[in-house]
């Protein structure tokens, strides 16, 4: 390969701007070329900064390996030089994470990779999976499973909020991992309510039996019942509710009960994909609410709250920002 088609593919691959065949064109190099090995050994020997000395003699072997074994060098201490280590960050690095993710791309079979489908921020998506369950995937949520997931058992994974309506089967239990539980059902309805960033899971029950498990503790739930976990404590809280008020999200409806205006935000930004933010001073701990909001848009939501409370909003280039009255 010509030293300078190789300075441009490198430098296309570091900018992002390679494709796939020029990847793995410059893997193939990499994986064929001895002389890149030996300029490596060349720029260890000539180093004289500070490295670990069982550090290095495993970099220093490694390297050695991958040469010509008839080929002899002198080992004496040697030190790693800054620059050397700076080349090593900005190109040995991504380059050899592009050949790993080159050969295992192409080594990986396509049946060991999850089927994933996501809704982005103002946006629902539904599914059915193999088994004809119905599932309703609200904003800024995932959920993933294996390819086979109508065989041997029924494996769900959730990021997120989704509502499920399970195909009864005794023989393959139902299981919905999401932060840090395990809801584990034979055929029912419920909602399970996950997000990376809140600190806070919920599951609500509709129909049938769920067992929820976590590392601390272990409940099965009833119909109109709301579990609640505490990601940082572990601890679960268990509540009477009216379940299908919670689900009303599936029908493009908002319902609340007794939240927090901080919350209420935080559902309102993901579901509609805007930015809201409270003016300075605002007492937002002061407000909660409980009703339901439809579907007529941010604004429509905005008016209720103010009508409800003695806040006002307003917005300013895209931000909706939150006053006091």
């Amino acid at each position: 390969m010509e030293k300078e088609y190789l300075k441009i593919l490198i430098e296309r691959y570091l900018e992002g701007n390679a494709s796939p065949a020029e990847v793995k064109e410059l893997c193939d190099w990499i994986k064929t070329n001895d002389s890149l090995d030996r300029w490596l050994m060349r720029e260890i020997e000539k180093c004289d900064s500070h490295i670990d000395q069982e550090v290095y003699d495993r970099l220093y072997a490694r390297i050695k390996e991958s040469i010509d074994s008839r080929e002899r060098v002198p080992f004496y201490k040697r030190k790693m030089f800054v620059s050397a280590m700076r080349w090593a960050a900005i190109i040995c690095l991504p380059i050899i994470a592009a050949l790993t993710v080159y050969e295992l791309s192409r080594t990986m079979s396509s049946d060991t990779l999850p089927l994933i489908v996501s809704a982005d921020r103002g946006e629902r998506a539904k599914a059915q999976l193999p088994d004809g369950t119905k599932v309703n995937i609200n904003s800024a949520s995932q959920i993933s499973y294996p390819q086979d997931f109508n065989q041997k058992k029924r494996v769900i994974e959730l990021d997120g909020e989704a509502y499920f309506e399970v195909t009864p089967d005794k023989s393959r239990p139902f299981v919905v991992k999401a932060a840090g539980l395990e809801i584990t059902v034979l055929g029912t309805s419920f909602d399970v309510c996950a997000y990376k960033n809140e600190n806070e899971v919920s599951v609500v029950l509709l129909t049938g039996k769920v067992d929820v498990t976590s590392e601390k503790s272990r409940y099965t739930m009833s119909p109109n019942e709301k579990l609640v976990y505490n990601k940082s404590t572990g601890l679960m809280r268990v509540a009477k509710v009216y379940s299908k008020d919670y689900v009303e999200w599936t029908d493009g409806n908002l319902r609340f009960e007794n939240e927090s205006l901080d919350n209420i935000v935080k559902v309102l930004s993901r579901v509609y994909n805007v930015k809201i933010v409270f003016d300075e001073g605002f007492p937002k701990e002061q407000y909660v609410f409980t009703g339901s909001i439809g579907s007529g848009g941010i604004t429509n939501a905005l008016d209720i709250l103010s009508m409800t409370s003695s806040l006002r909003y307003e917005i300013c280039d895209s931000v909706i920002v939150l006053r006091k009255k």
